[in-house]
């Protein structure tokens, strides 16, 4: 999989652990012990050596997610470990779109007096279905349940935001010991995927969101 992505020069989006900005990269280099990505402009790809970063790969009729470490940043590109393990998914309901801006997501867990935090990787849109994958980082105990509704406010680079309702659908785990359940616990320094669809209580609300994406998305 990891090969045909090189090959057909598809992009991956790459979520730091320290800095918590997603970035647009490509496989360009596959040696014997490292992969070798890289963005439009090599200097940009910035990182430290032993970093955990997440990769995700969203197309139109598979999604794949693998965590990594950095092994070494040169003029080349950045260079990563192979992953132990991949997370695969085959089905697709909607079109999604990729971004061109960084943009955040809280989430209002009932469960729980904080908001869950994360960076968004990607979003659907179109009539009254919306949603979205957000990438969260555990730095102690993540507590969720599927299903569970609440407020969700996306917040833009340029300070924009956009604020609605959203239930948690999916979850997927990508750690040492990745496991799917209805009660998610993620183990310390892992990330979780997770898939929020939009609630939408008429076309205003779905109106101010594809608004709220001009000029922020590209179809995957």
């Amino acid at each position: 999989m990891l090969i045909e992505l090189r090959l057909q020069h598809k992009y991956l989006t790459l979520f730091r652990e320290q800095a918590a900005v997603t970035q647009q990269i490509a496989i360009t280099k596959m040696t014997a012990t490292s992969i070798q990505i890289n963005t439009g402009s090599p200097l940009s790809l910035l990182g430290q050596i032993g970093e955990k970063v997440l990769c995700v790969y969203y197309g139109t009729e598979q999604s794949l997610g693998f965590l990594s470490t950095i092994r070494a940043i040169d003029a080349s590109g950045m260079h990563i470990d192979y992953p132990k393990q991949l997370w695969l998914r085959n089905t697709r309901k909607h079109d999604r779109f990729s971004l061109t801006v960084n943009m955040t997501a809280y989430w209002s867990n009932p469960q729980q007096d904080e908001p869950i935090y994360g960076q968004v990787m990607d979003v659907s849109y179109g009539g009254f279905l919306g949603g979205m994958h957000m990438a969260a980082y555990d730095d102690g105990k993540l507590n969720i349940h599927l299903h569970e509704q609440g407020e969700i406010i996306l917040l833009k680079s340029d300070h924009s935001s956009w604020k609605s309702q959203a239930e948690l659908r999916r979850s997927a785990l990508v750690t040492r010991n990745p496991s799917n359940t209805d009660g998610v616990t993620v183990d310390h320094n892992g990330f979780a995927l997770l898939g929020f669809a939009f609630i939408f209580n008429d076309k205003q609300q779905s109106e101010t969101l594809e608004k709220f994406l001009e000029g922020s998305i590209e179809p995957l």
